[in-house]
């Protein structure tokens, strides 16, 4: 009897050893942050006004990969914070853009877009109607909650809800984005039928009407502001109606000029969350809900590795209307370099580094403000596409007859009349060449392709390859065109991103804390190996559709 109970306690022994190693082999909490709208570059132009604890401290301490890249076209939110965590691109996970052209419902749909769900959180209606349902892939959080059998946990934060659900995926315990109405942090009957206890506190804080009362103000004298062009250039677009474009900016005097009484959505007290979130203040009070996440869901705290992610969304709102070398962008990567730094500390103290892995990167980058460029003598332009779909309605219908041959113009794509194309008993691939020469005549057009004949092309032509990883066969359109590198689609704001060009797709990518040693790489890396390598440190199966390789030198 006592020699089968010692051999039943030698059993265990063994049999535990691997199991507790195993358990020691994964960071207690993995924090994926993603700054939306995040130039590499950004890192050197202001690393000498960042603090030592933020963006200094995750590249002196960690690991930062400088040649990390997107791979597929168009670079977009939506698309970007899903092939982070899917590890693969729009032609799989099948996110082509945050909203896009539906054959089957003859409309637009958005990406994250449920109406089975309702809001919690908040009254607005509408504003909790998403799913992570359009996503046809799993992430990386999905696979470490089938791995850990449900006993991880795993959180998405973010202000725009897609920048929520999409990482956080399809099996996430909750996703929080913000309400653009009533400034609350909100989420849907998808997760659960109302928000938990701590987060209703949190919200009854009403931190953001705190933060407004303070406006945005520099945070150094503008003097000292080096590392961007002059405060209110003529080409930077208002945040809101009678808005200035230079500093200070009194964020609740804006909202009441700007609004009008007769329309509820454009009230003072509606506009004033709207402009909160267009400024550094999104930022702040994004990192004070993910350490209240932390702190109330002990996150790190459980025997299986939980989950944060968590997104800036603030940084692309200022970026859209200011542009990359605008004061206000200076300026906002500075304070959310402050956030970055309080999170970091609050994240060591809490758990210790060697217990959480942080990682860091964007969801896309951003173009200068092509006015600035044709300023500065650089090629660039706008491109008039409501112009580009009339003309090439009108030709459709001058070479196969009179029809609305354009059901839709968006995302550099093209979505024909498929039903006019089998009606007149057309060839379609005949008719996506011919709409594909005529958007090639374009001004600013610098390559077309059909949908068809797209993945048929080999060879090493980038822009086909990234086209073509960027192309879903069931969402995708009849023709995908690509304009010259500088040039956006006609705006009424400053500018935005989409492209495969380099100021596109070349974004941070930095690691810190448990097992990482410090370092730097400058070997090329796409945005989908992040997966793949958080995929095998925690011993999770890799997503279901993830094309990434591993990052060799994380590996090390």
């Amino acid at each position: 009897m006592k020699k089968t109970f010692s051999i039943l306690v030698l059993s265990l022994f063994f049999y535990v050893l691997p199991v507790l190693a195993q358990q020691q082999d994964r960071p207690k909490l993995v924090v994926g942050i993603v700054v939306d709208q995040m130039r590499q570059e950004y890192l050197y132009r202001f690393k000498d006004i960042f603090g030592k604890g933020g963006f200094n401290r995750l590249q002196s301490e960690g690991f930062s990969l400088q040649n990390m890249h997107y791979n597929y076209i168009p670079t977009f939110t939506g698309p970007g914070h899903c092939s982070i965590y899917t590890g693969t691109t729009p032609a799989d996970h099948g996110i082509i853009a945050n909203d896009w052209y539906d054959r089957e419902t003859r409309g637009m749909v958005y990406c994250t877009s449920d109406t089975r769900y309702q809001t919690i959180g908040s009254s607005t209606t509408g504003a909790g109607a998403h799913s992570p349902a359009r996503m046809l892939s799993t992430t990386i959080t999905d696979e470490l909650q089938l791995a850990t059998g449900g006993k991880s946990q795993v959180v998405g934060i973010s202000l725009k809800d897609r920048g929520s659900i999409l990482p956080a995926g399809h099996l996430a315990d909750m996703a929080y984005w913000y309400d653009f109405n009533t400034g609350r942090m909100i989420s849907s009957t998808y997760y659960a039928s109302a928000l938990p206890d701590w987060a209703e506190k949190f919200n009854a804080r009403k931190l953001m009407d705190k933060y407004l009362e303070k406006g945005w103000q520099l945070s150094m004298d503008k003097k000292a502001y080096n590392e961007s062009g002059p405060d209110g250039s003529p080409h930077e677009t208002p945040i809101a109606k009678f808005a200035p474009t230079q500093f200070p900016y009194d964020l609740l005097e804006i909202a009441s000029k700007a609004a009008n009484p007769a329309i509820p959505s454009l009230s003072a007290d509606v506009l004033k969350y709207r402009l909160g979130a267009q400024s550094p203040w999104g930022d702040r009070l994004l990192t004070e809900f993910a350490m209240e996440a932390v702190s109330k869901m002990n996150l790190g705290k459980g025997a299986a590795t939980d989950f944060l992610c968590l997104s800036y969304s603030s940084p692309d709102m200022i970026g859209h209307a200011f542009g990359p070398t605008s004061v206000e962008m200076e300026d906002e990567y500075i304070k959310l370099d402050l956030c970055l730094a309080e999170l970091i500390l609050f994240l060591d103290q809490k758990l210790g580094k060697e217990n959480y892995l942080l990682f860091l990167t964007a969801d896309h980058g951003v173009v200068e403000i092509p006015n600035k460029l044709i300023e500065a003598k650089i090629p660039a332009g706008y491109a008039d596409l409501l112009a580009a779909d009339s003309i090439l309605n009108t030709r459709l219908s001058r070479q196969y007859g009179s029809a609305q041959w354009v059901l839709s113009l968006n995302n550099d794509q093209v979505f024909l009349n498929r039903a006019e194309i089998a009606a007149k008993k057309l060839n379609l691939e005949e008719v996506q060449e011919y709409a594909a020469q005529v958007m090639l005549e374009m001004p600013g057009i610098c390559r077309s392709y059909s949908a068809i004949r797209l993945p048929s092309y080999t060879g090493e032509d980038w822009i086909i390859k990234r086209l073509q990883k960027g192309f879903h066969q069931k969402r995708s359109g009849d023709v995908l065109f690509v304009l010259e590198p500088g040039w956006l689609e006609k705006i009424n704001y400053g500018t935005s991103h989409g492209t495969g060009y380099t100021y596109d797709t070349h974004v941070p990518s930095l690691w810190y804390g448990w097992k990482i040693k410090p370092g730097k790489s400058l070997i090329y890396h796409e945005i989908s190996d992040l997966a793949t390598t958080l995929a095998l440190n925690l011993h999770t199966p890799l997503p279901n559709s993830c094309t990434g390789k591993i990052i060799e030198e994380l590996a090390k």
